[in-house]
Formats: C-alpha cells, structure tokens, sequence
C-alpha cells in the first residue's frame, strides 16, 4: 500500500516544501529591508589539525569576524572581509615527542565569497570560498646550543623564541543559516583551510557557529 501510494505522498512532501520555501522567503527578500546591506558576523571557532600540522598541534580555538555586504537581491552573492584570532594548543610533549612548541597563534585576513541558496524552512544552505593571508606566531624552545655533532654541548636551552611570518591562506566550506527575523540569523560553519609555506603547507578542518546581523 505504502508503494503505491509513494508517488503521491512525495508529490505532496514537495507541494508542502516549496509552499514553506516561499513563505519563508518573504522573511530573506523583504523589499523595505533589503537596501539594508551592510552585515556583520561574529563566530566563536574550533579548529582540528591535520596530517603533518597534527604532529605539532593538537586544537586550537579563537573567533571570527565577517565585515561584509550584498552587492543585489537577485544575485545572491555575499562578500565580505574576515578577520580573527586563533590560538594553537601544542601535542603534549612525552618520553616519544619532544616538539619544543609552545603556544602559537594565527590571524588571517581575508577576502572571502559566499552564494547563498534560496532558503527551505528557514535554511539557507551556503557554500563558501576565502583567500588571502595570515599573520602567524610560532613559538618554540631554541635548542640549537645544546648539541653539536650529536654530543650534548651543556648550555641551557634558550626558550620561548618567537618566529612570526606572513603565507598564503586559503579556506572552503559550507554554513548553514537559520533566518530569526528579517536582519538577524544564526549559522554554523565547517571547511578546510590551509597555510602555504614556501616548502610545505599546513592543513586543518575548521568548525563555528555564530551570529549575522544586517544593519
């Protein structure tokens, strides 16, 4: 019964969709408040490392913030400029790991692209590309004095050096959107990022959820 009747029941899931769709689309495209372009986000952010960048870290965490603007209703691009803070939290150091990382951090700065799909019951599922640099701090035990040729040399480790550096920084990914009202949304972000250094790059999966309001 539950067969035949199939072709129907999901002609009806789609009529009850779309009818939602365009109900809720209203709260996206009102015309009174879509001159209101200027946007601004906020989002707390947690980041897991990969591959050889899992070696020397094991999370790090910071937030984001989203300067940005709609150039036209029907286009449904979004640009903006994105800023923030992440902080590195170094693997734990064993009889086996011996990193000599301390605490580091990055700050990107961003220009960033989104296409924002037309929303279905309230989501507004939204792919996302930004490109740019990063200002990065790594701190570290310099160890250099204390062997030469392979013989401890004696000297006492010189510690917390701090090496900053400016690479291209590169991210992808997808957020969500959940329309509150016409100028406010919540959304959750993930994607993977990368720095790219001149012999190798670092690679981490990125993870937030936040808050977006249109002035």
């Amino acid at each position: 019964m539950l067969r035949k009747n199939f072709p129907s029941l999901l002609i009806s899931a789609f009529i009850i969709i779309l009818s939602q769709c365009l109900v809720f689309s209203e709260e996206w495209y009102d015309p009174t408040e879509y001159n209101r372009t200027p946007v601004v986000s906020i989002s707390p952010v947690f980041i897991m490392p990969m591959d050889k960048f899992s070696d020397i870290y094991r999370y790090g965490y910071g937030a984001m913030v989203d300067i940005g603007y709609t150039p036209g209703r029907l286009t449904g691009f979004h640009l903006s400029f994105r800023t923030g803070l992440i902080i590195l939290v170094p693997e734990d150091e064993t009889d086996d790991t011996d990193t000599g990382v301390g605490d580091s951090y990055i700050l990107p700065m961003l220009a960033n692209i989104e296409y924002r799909f037309s929303p279905i019951l309230s989501l507004k599922f939204t792919p996302y590309a930004s490109a740019g640099v990063s200002v990065n701090r790594a701190s570290y035990d310099d160890r250099s004095d204390t062997i030469s040729g392979g013989v401890p040399t004696g000297y006492t480790e010189d510690e917390d050096r701090n090496v900053m550096s400016v690479e291209p920084f590169d991210e992808a990914g997808l957020k969500i959107f959940y329309q509150m009202g016409i100028r406010d949304r919540l959304f959750i972000s993930s994607g993977i990022s990368t720095i790219i250094e001149s012999e190798n790059f670092f690679c981490f999966i990125t993870a937030g959820i936040g808050y977006e309001r249109r002035f």
